[in-house]
């Protein structure tokens, strides 16, 4: 008989490709067989394992197939490596392997020997093994493959076997076609070829009874467990065999319609009996005392005690070697509980019940399954015929299409036996056990509606927001079967319960404002409640949220509107409106921590409110509110904020479910932990519902949302909470590709295109929650790189030093930065000295042309003195002012010619090639010089609006040229500019502040990427021009330095002030600032506005 009880040892814990990774329908049966029971492996659990479709509530889930990236189909053995990788191998359809991001397939043509893998697992050295059945085995170590086939090689048809605690990997012969052996066969390292021990597994007098064998191996080495099978009988005979002496085991009581399988397992010794355990279709069985005693299934997780025991039938059972665990697998039988399973774990060594959950399946298709395993995360795994599924065991989730669940349900609460009631805003209300439904009570009103908001009292008494005419209120209702319209509250509706700190109950409703029900009364008067409404200042027309802070305040908030502040002492209400103020926030969700300070759910995401005890009616709430976690929630409205525990803080939006990590939050530095459910984590439910957000008395967070019902348990499983790392792959520079990157990198001065390859090593709880930033040199800001790149291009880089980091970020944790250096060297055109040499000609010219204008201005002022000599005083006294303007007009046309002229050297760092664009560029700025010189000459300092926009234009097409695809530019169509062609303007009035946009705003991004709009619209008098770019604006530019000397724009205004005073309509220039806002909610951005009358006076 089988050894006594005794403790376990990881001896116990021994692995064979059949024990661990063999699908369970295939034990013991001969290899034969398998050809034709493939697709109908355990006929029965085939019938019953149908692929539940997702109208029933299921723990979390995620479904992979072919469209994935898997394998086709007919999925068996599960693996995860030493490195986090999840294999999945298949029949007749190759590998899958998974790195949490994306699937890749694994055929021949990588390297296996065959399609057909039924075991996969990992050797001492890292080698992963592949077992492929009856056709032999393959192994990849670093990339080097081999294999072994049983039918061309002298290794025999037989079983693998790893012993991975020994590091041992064998094959033993067990019978197939005809060959009666056991022989063992040992992998040898060194050789890296299997050779024969000359020791057998059956006692040669045994052989002759049977025609193959199934054999495990047990806690010591030479001994064994087999299952022997004859051909020509119906069932197979169970063996114990220790140092060559066999013992007989009794067979299974009753008559099955198959034969029994093997829980294949080294924890076949179960330490508390010493006995075997194996399976078949009736259930699992332990031996005990020489007796084969059933295992019990499991109860159904449900909240109420006296909920009815549905009826299970077995499906099969699955070992986990690594993690120690038994899995079980019940169908549940009855109607109510159509394509649902009940999955049940259990510790391998006690058999005692770790944890059960329902699931469904929602692949359409074949069914069965084949292996179940647990990866790293907690989460498990399961092989099936048609799908690889993904169980999150922390959640559950309801669609909203379940049997027995509501449409609309907005409003939910905990009754006091533990029952989830949900209220519909459509079909009434409906309660939840954890498997099925419960009705509501005949008392209530069939088809009534509900509103948003609930509240369970601390006597377990539920309260929702009643809206069906007449039982418009608070409807208390018990749980069971009493329910009653509280009728203070009749005819008003709801949107919002909560409790103050007295535990008074606080109902937010539609234009009464906010109501408090006075301790000790019960609410059925309208007397019995306090209101905080129009009376004593609220303006908020619907209340959607509130709660009492630390200051005995009341907060209140609706979303379209804004936020509302009631202070008990001075009994009124502060108000902060959206249409007051566009910088105030809407609000619909809140809560206090533990410090006193507010967490806000508002229209543009989650903030925090650091709370002070001194507010008033100046108060500028907008200014200290900060906004959190926009980098993980996004900037949706927050719909749902609860206090989960003292640590942590729960919200949800559309995106999914969050909780921020307060203690880090609060730590130093201040650090931002979020922890998200979402789509790539098992969430289904959809979007949030609006303070659809409770906490049970198992500690789990229950939330409505767009597509059902959703429950979290945030202690489940652990948290991935390791620290990401990031390595640089390689480096491009045009042609040139370099993976050395420890030391700068000397690039060519024509290489200003680069692009960097980063990556992050496999997250081995197999999330796809990481991401990347980049930070250039000088720059405190980290730039979001597109989620699933692993490359950053950085284009049209200047001549200069550089440095960049990259890092990942997951949840808040951050990597160690991965940095490059690298230089680019400047061309000739870039160098002082030739810039220099420029200088000094243009300086000449511009020295000799000046010192002409001041000769002939000088002229004009002595025949101006002349004249004013002559007239008589009063019209001396005219001219002499008109005179003056003119002047000044001709002064500041001298000084353009400069500014001019300064700029236009800018314009040549551009592009000095022989090529044909220089060519144009050299073109537009000869024509550009003649176009300022020719009103130079001739004393003007105006000319019509098509020549100032060709003058901006050209010098736009310059500037193009000379940062390529990082400028953009947009210009008055010909149709506009043909209207206004005999419209004068000051000379340079848009080419000014078109320059301006490109040198102070533009160039001054981290990017370097802007563009520049210019446009005419036409009013009464007017036509208005707009010139607009998305650089960093003007407070930034000056903040840097980079404001330049505003001669032009000087020139401009005092152009604009002397033609102003002989004119009606006046000539206006006005800025806007900040017209942009980025995701961080900075301001970006310059507008200039010229509004230029029709009819305009230049001459004097």
């Amino acid at each position: 008989m089988p050894k006594s009880a005794r403790p376990m040892t990881k001896k116990d814990c021994y692995m064979t490709s059949k024990q661990s990774f063999v699908p369970q329908e295939y034990t013991f049966v001969p290899k034969p067989i398998l050809h034709f029971m493939r697709p109908l492996s355990l006929a029965l659990l085939l019938l019953i394992l149908f692929a539940l479709q997702a109208n029933a509530q299921s723990c979390g889930a995620i479904s992979y197939n072919s469209n994935n990236g898997l394998a086709a189909s007919n999925y068996l053995g599960i693996f995860q490596d030493s490195r986090g990788i999840l294999w999945v191998g298949s029949y007749g359809s190759g590998v899958s392997r998974f790195d949490g991001k994306q699937w890749e397939c694994w055929t021949t043509e990588n390297g296996l020997l065959s399609k057909t893998s039924i075991n996969i697992f990992e050797d001492k050295e890292g080698g992963i093994w592949f077992d492929h059945n009856d056709q032999g085995i393959s192994r990849c170590k670093d990339g080097k493959w081999q294999q072994f086939d049983y039918h061309r090689d002298t290794l025999a048809i037989g079983q693998l076997i790893y012993d991975r605690f020994h590091n041992k990997i064998f094959v033993i012969e067990t019978g197939w076609y005809g060959k009666k052996s056991t022989r063992l066969f040992e992998y040898n390292y060194e050789t890296q070829q299997f050779q024969f021990t000359g020791k057998a597994i059956m006692p040669q007098n045994l052989l002759a009874n049977y025609t193959n064998f199934e054999v495990l191996q047990g806690e010591y080495e030479m001994e064994w467990w087999v299952y022997a099978v004859n051909a020509s009988k119906r069932f197979g005979d169970y063996y114990h065999i220790q140092n060559g002496q066999a013992e007989k085991l009794p067979g299974l009581p009753g008559t099955y319609e198959a034969a029994p399988r093997p829980v294949y397992s080294n924890a076949i010794l179960a330490p508390e009996t010493g006995s075997a355990i194996v399976q078949n279709l009736n259930g699992i069985f332990i031996l005990k005392t020489g007796q084969w005693e059933s295992l019990s299934a499991p109860n159904v997780p449900r909240y109420t005690r006296d909920a009815k025991r549905p009826s299970l039938q077995f499906a099969g059972c699955s070992f986990d070697a690594r993690n120690n665990c038994l899995f079980a697998v019940y169908y549940l039988q009855e109607n109510a509980y159509v394509k649902r399973y009940l999955l049940a774990e259990y510790d391998a060594a006690t058999l005692h019940l770790r944890q059960s959950m329902v699931f469904s399946n929602p692949f359409f298709g074949n069914v069965g399954y084949r292996q179940i395993r647990k990866d790293l995360a907690g989460t498990l795994w399961l092989a099936t015929t048609g799908n690889v599924l993904r169980l999150f065991p922390d959640k559950m989730y309801i669609p909203v299409n379940a049997p027995g669940m509501l449409p609309d349900a907005w409003g939910l609460a905990q009754a006091s036996d533990g029952t989830i009631w949900f209220a519909s805003n459509t079909v009434g209300i409906t309660g939840f056990d954890g498997l099925s439904f419960k009705s509501q009570p005949k008392s209530m009103q069939t088809n009534k509606s509900f509103n948003d908001g609930s509240l369970t009292d601390p006597n377990g008494d539920m309260y929702f927001n009643s809206v069906n005419s007449p039982d418009l209120g608070i409807l208390k209702f018990d749980g069971k079967n009493h329910c009653e319209l509280l009728k203070g509250t009749k005819s008003v509706i709801g949107f919002f319960l909560n409790r103050d700190n007295n535990e008074q109950i606080l109902w937010g409703t539609s234009g009464h404002g906010l109501w408090i029900l006075s301790k000790g009364k019960t609410g059925s008067n309208v007397a019995d409640w306090q209101k905080i409404d129009h009376q004593k200042g609220m303006l908020l027309d619907n209340v959607l949220t509130s709660l009492q802070d630390k200051f005995g305040r009341y907060w209140m908030g609706r979303t379209s509107q804004g936020i509302a502040m009631y202070n008990p002492k001075s009994d009124q209400v502060i108000n902060w409106l959206r249409n007051q103020d566009p910088k105030n926030y809407g609000l619909v969700s809140m809560a206090e921590d533990l410090h006193g300070n507010l967490w806000l759910g508002t229209d543009r995401g989650l903030c925090f409110f650091e709370n002070s005890g001194e507010i008033g009616p100046d108060f500028d709430l907008s200014s200290h509110l900060q906004r959190i976690g926009l980098d993980f929630t996004g900037e949706s409205t927050i719909n749902s904020c609860i206090l989960y525990n003292a640590n942590t803080l729960a919200i949800g939006n559309a995106t999914g479910l969050h909780l921020l990590d307060l203690d880090a939050f609060y730590g130093h530095p201040r650090r931002v932990l979020m922890r998200s459910i979402n789509l790539k984590n098992g969430y289904q439910a959809g979007p949030v519902g609006q303070n659809a957000m409770i906490i049970d008395r198992d500690s789990c967070i229950w939330m409505t949302a767009a597509n059902g019902a959703f429950r979290y348990n945030p202690r489940a499983l652990p948290q991935d909470l390791q620290i990401p790392q990031v390595f640089l792959e390689k480096f491009i520079a045009g042609k040139d590709t370099i993976f050395d990157l420890s030391t700068r990198l000397m690039l060519s001065s024509q290489q200003r295109d680069v692009q960097i390859f980063f990556k992050a090593p496999i997250n081995p709880m197999l999330y796809d929650n990481i991401r990347f930033e980049y930070q250039l040199t000088g720059d405190s800001i980290w730039i979001k790189i597109l989620p699933g790149a692993e490359s950053v291009t950085l284009p049209s880089l200047k001549a200069s030093n550089y440095r960049v980091a990259i890092r990942a970020v997951k949840g808040g944790l951050l990597s160690a930065p991965a940095t490059v250096e690298f230089q680019i060297p400047p061309i000739l055109w870039e160098t002082p000295l030739f810039w220099l040499l420029v200088l000094t000609i243009v300086t000449a010219i511009g020295s000799l042309w000046w010192v002409r204008e001041v000769q002939i201005a000088n002229q004009k002022l002595q025949i101006s003195n002349q004249k004013l000599q002559i007239e008589k005083s009063i019209n001396e006294m005219a001219q002499m002012s008109k005179e003056k303007d003119k002047l000044q007009v001709q002064s500041i046309v001298n000084q353009l010619n400069p500014h001019f002229i300064n700029n236009a050297l800018q314009w040549l760092q551009v592009r000095v090639d022989e090529d044909e664009e220089a060519v144009r560029v050299v073109g537009k700025l000869s024509e550009n010089i003649s176009t300022v010189f020719k009103n130079s000459r001739i004393k003007r300092a105006h000319h019509s609006l098509s020549e100032e926009l060709k003058l901006t234009e050209n010098y736009l097409y310059i500037q193009k040229c000379r940062f390529g695809d990082n400028l953009s530019y947009e210009m008055p169509n010909e149709e506009i500019r043909t209207k206004f062609e005999g419209m004068n303007v000051p000379l340079m009035i848009v080419q000014i502040h078109a320059e301006n946009a490109v040198e102070h705003g533009i160039r001054n991004k981290s990017t370097g990427v802007g563009r520049v709009s210019i446009s005419i619209l036409e009013e009464i008098d007017y036509v208005v021009i707009t010139i607009e770019d998305d650089g960093v604006g003007r407070e930034s530019a000056q903040k840097i330095g980079s404001k330049g000397t505003q001669n032009g724009t000087k020139m401009l205004q005092e152009l604009e002030f002397i033609y102003n005073k002989q004119n009606t309509l006046p000539l206006e220039q006005r800025y806007e600032d900040g017209i942009f806002e980025d995701a961080r909610g900075r301001y970006f951005g310059t507008r200039v506005i010229v509004r230029m009358p029709k009819r305009y006076n230049f001459e004097f």
